[in-house]
């Protein structure tokens, strides 16, 4: 699977060229969705995060399971709302990530993690310092095949720690996350059961 449900991303960025019939349920009423162009990069699209250093910098990831999977820049386009309706300019390069998946996010001092595709029978997290062009360090960590993931944002119970969302829907939390050095520091355990929440 490719462009899965990933962490607080308000928005649908869909290959596809014609439009479908879209349905909310009740409570959402007033919500609509745009359908953005497709961006100049190669398909198939995997993680996609927001730039925590800008709010109009999308990290796309592009030839999503490929030996030449990579992570490109886009700069969103707002309307007057600040809903993103398209992109500016072109894609530029962010970094490559031979295998990426589905989930991407920045932790704890600027370090970027994404889920890869191992065929391990687990979820690897590949790992880049502020500043890389390739990935810094992998690891396992869950033995389950992977789907997203996120960092508990500062002020809140448990900062820093690496949350992952499998297929299955396991929902994971790395007791101390990963350090600045991007070691492995605790035991994995299941923190709750979506239910196949990906599906």
């Amino acid at each position: 699977m490719r462009l899965r449900t990933g962490f607080g991303l308000a928005f649908l960025l869909v290959s596809m060229t014609s439009l479908w019939a879209d349905t909310f349920g009740q409570g959402f009423s007033g919500y609509t969705v745009t359908v953005l162009p497709q961006p100049q990069v190669p398909v198939s699209f995997g993680a996609l995060t927001m730039n925590p250093g800008s709010d109009d910098e999308l990290i796309l990831g592009a030839g999503s399971g490929g030996s030449s999977a990579t992570f490109y820049r886009l700069v969103v386009q707002r309307d007057s709302s600040g809903h993103i309706i398209g992109f500016n300019g072109p894609p530029a390069i962010f970094a490559t990530a031979p295998k990426l998946d589905s989930g991407a996010a920045f932790g704890p001092q600027g370090y970027f993690a994404y889920t890869i595709e191992s065929g391990s029978g687990g979820v690897d997290i590949g790992s880049m310092a502020p500043g890389s062009l390739v990935t810094t360090r992998t690891a396992n960590v869950v033995a389950e095949t992977p789907g997203s993931l996120n960092f508990v944002p500062p002020h809140f119970p448990g900062a820093g720690q690496l949350k992952i969302l499998t297929n299955s829907g396991k929902f994971y939390s790395l007791d101390h996350g990963l350090d600045g050095s991007w070691n492995h520091c605790g035991k994995c355990h299941v923190a709750g059961d979506l239910a196949g929440g990906q599906r």
